[in-house]
């Protein structure tokens, strides 16, 4: 017995008559009734018999359509999930975050999951991306969104850039600093710094060599910059990255910014997915609005490319 002898069975029950059934299941009379006899036959029992012009039930069949009812919730059940997996409207993803992109994208991702009509259960992680390449390659996540540089090249993955950015260091407007350019490329180093722990550019704000973190005096670290930027407020400490997040802080006359005095340091956040996984529906789900939420960032920074920055003062 299979899954259509139940459903067939279930039909007659429900419907009262052959006819009736073969016309709800939309298939001919004699069609219902050869499948039905067949079943009987391979059964060896009488399934139905005719009485009055309908078609009653044995008590086998009734015992077959009474337990069928659960199991043709669970299918229809199935089959609807099933939809909404291929749509991309349920599932469990397993995405990586940068810092940059845990401080910027990740509150606008869940908000817009929430308002769109999904039901994916999100599994976040929040590391370097370099890192987090590596569990995308072997399969522990399934997109990675933070900034991508030349060492992460592999084959095996396909990056889309979202929008350009620069680092930046950052001061509050009260600290000393903050009067002129920061031209001097050891000056920013004398002062207590807070910086995250996950991206090593960062650590060059001033000096042209790259200085392990571990090395730097006086450096608070963290992974998650409303923290680096309570320090910041104090208008002791002076942290840096991607200019974006410091922007409303910026905009409300709170902070400012200079480039690093060695030149600008590029910043590309990028979506990252691995190019030989099987395709999942939701994951286009999040890089759309991955794509929305960055096309704001766009227009925000080119509205405001020198906001906030000590050289634009002169």
């Amino acid at each position: 017995m299979n899954i259509q002898d139940v459903v067939d069975i279930h039909a007659i029950c429900q419907h009262g008559s052959f006819r009736k059934a073969a016309t709800a299941l939309g298939i001919s009379q004699p069609t219902l009734s050869t499948r039905v006899h067949r079943l009987e036959e391979k059964l060896g029992v009488q399934l139905f018999y005719a009485q009055r012009g309908k078609s009653t039930p044995t008590r086998l069949a009734h015992f077959i359509a009474e337990r069928s009812s659960q199991l043709l919730q669970d299918a229809d059940d199935l089959a609807q999930r099933a939809t909404r997996l291929a749509r991309g409207q349920e599932g469990h993803l397993k995405i990586g975050f940068g810092p940059a992109a845990m401080h910027i994208l990740f509150p606008e991702i869940i908000r817009e999951l929430q308002l769109a009509d999904l039901d994916i259960a999100l599994d976040c992680d929040f590391g370097a991306t370099q890192d987090m390449v590596i569990a995308l390659t072997e399969g522990d996540l399934d997109l990675v969104i933070g900034p991508f540089d030349s060492a992460m090249e592999d084959p095996r993955i396909d990056v889309e850039p979202l929008f350009e950015d620069e680092y930046v260091g950052v001061l509050h407007v009260n600290h000393p600093l903050a009067g002129g350019p920061v031209t001097d490329p050891e000056v920013p180093y004398q002062y207590p710094l807070a910086l995250t722990d996950l991206e090593p550019r960062i650590e060059r704000i001033g000096r042209e060599e790259y200085v392990p973190i571990e090395e730097i005096k006086n450096l608070v670290t963290c992974s998650d910059y409303s923290v680096l930027i309570d320090l910041v407020q104090d208008a002791t400490h002076i942290t840096a990255g991607p200019r974006y997040v410091f922007l409303d802080h910026v905009r409300a006359g709170n902070l400012v910014t200079y480039t690093p005095p060695l030149g600008k340091i590029s910043h590309t956040e990028c979506c990252i997915r691995n190019s030989e996984a099987l395709p999942i529906p939701a994951i286009d789900q999040v890089i759309e609005i991955s794509r929305g939420i960055s096309k704001v960032i766009k227009g925000e920074l080119l509205r405001n490319p020198d906001l906030g920055m000590l050289d634009a003062r002169g």
